[in-house]
């Protein structure tokens, strides 16, 4: 019996660094040597502590934010809902599966959606550039691989194509539909557009009006001017000095302007119609109607 308790006595001294050194399993003898603890089961699930958290910045129940520390959430509380949880060391975040790369089923739009469910600002890459923003504060929206530029000051632009906007600093309140459109746009201000190439070149033009295929494309610091229709006022004066452009031009490559941009310095024109006013360079003050109405006036104006 003497020599019976001595045997015990030593396997228990020596349990807890046996316990120390190895794996722990439940349900098993072999637990993997990999894991501090290997719980293994057929027919039971692994349950940890529900508590209910109060927010993700508070720790409460618990006594302290510990890294790495689990526990489903039973509340709806703050900006908790049932749910598991993990700590990060600051606050919680809940574990989600989030969405599938090659689809989801089984959602229903009445509660899932892509988004936040904080004050925060949402923003799409694609090959890590840009391809959307929602931003609350400045107001500013954008959709397109490359569309607008994130560094901006400017407020109020909505950006919508591949590559626009996309070198924006201050100009604001600037609406843009179309590929390239008025993608070198600096500080100009209040433009709307619509159509690939839109005022393509432009940097500080301002209220100008651009509707159609490279409308007022070579247009720089122009202002005020209205183009509608493919090509329409494409040849404007590309001085990059600012000025009024006090031109109307409604009509497939109405006022495009002569072959070359800096000559095309006439003012005060309307010209409506298909080719209507085509070739002008400095005429001014010049009203049109009809298809190819004054196609070949140059230098013509109205005193």
């Amino acid at each position: 019996m003497k020599t019976f308790v001595i045997c015990v006595i030593i396997i228990i001294s020596f349990l807890p660094q046996w316990i120390h050194a190895q794996s722990v399993g439940i349900g098993t003898l072999t637990p993997n040597a990999n894991a501090a603890l290997d719980v293994v089961a057929t027919n039971k699930g692994l349950l940890i502590p529900r508590v209910a958290l109060t927010s993700t910045t508070s720790n409460a129940p618990v006594g302290a934010f510990v890294a790495g520390m689990m526990v489903y959430n039973t509340a709806t509380a703050g900006d908790v809902t049932p749910g598991f949880y993990f700590c990060n060391g600051s606050k919680w975040e809940k574990a989600v599966g989030g969405w599938s790369l090659t689809g989801n089923g089984g959602t229903n739009p009445a509660t899932n959606f892509i988004g936040t469910t904080d004050n925060q600002d949402i923003l799409f890459k694609r090959n890590n550039l840009i391809a959307g923003l929602l931003n609350n504060s400045s107001g500013n929206t954008a959709f397109g691989v490359e569309s607008f530029n994130l560094t901006t000051t400017s407020t109020g632009n909505t950006a919508i194509g591949k590559v626009v906007l996309s070198s924006i600093q201050s100009g604001s309140n600037n609406t843009v539909i179309g590929a390239q459109s008025l993608n070198n746009t600096t500080t100009g201000f209040q433009n709307s557009t619509l159509g690939h190439s839109a005022m393509l070149l432009n940097t500080t033009g301002s209220e100008n009006i651009a509707i159609g295929v490279s409308s007022l494309g070579q247009n720089s610091a122009g202002s005020n001017a209205i183009a509608i229709g493919s090509w329409a006022m494409f040849l404007a004066n590309n001085t990059t000095t600012p000025f009024a452009n006090t031109n109307i031009a409604i009509g497939s490559w109405a006022l495009a302007g002569s072959p070359t941009a800096a000559n095309n310095s006439g003012l005060g024109n309307n010209g409506i119609g298909f080719f209507a006013l085509r070739n002008n360079s400095s005429g001014s003050r010049n009203n049109t109607l009809g298809t190819e109405t004054l196609l070949n006036n140059t230098t013509g104006s109205v005193i």
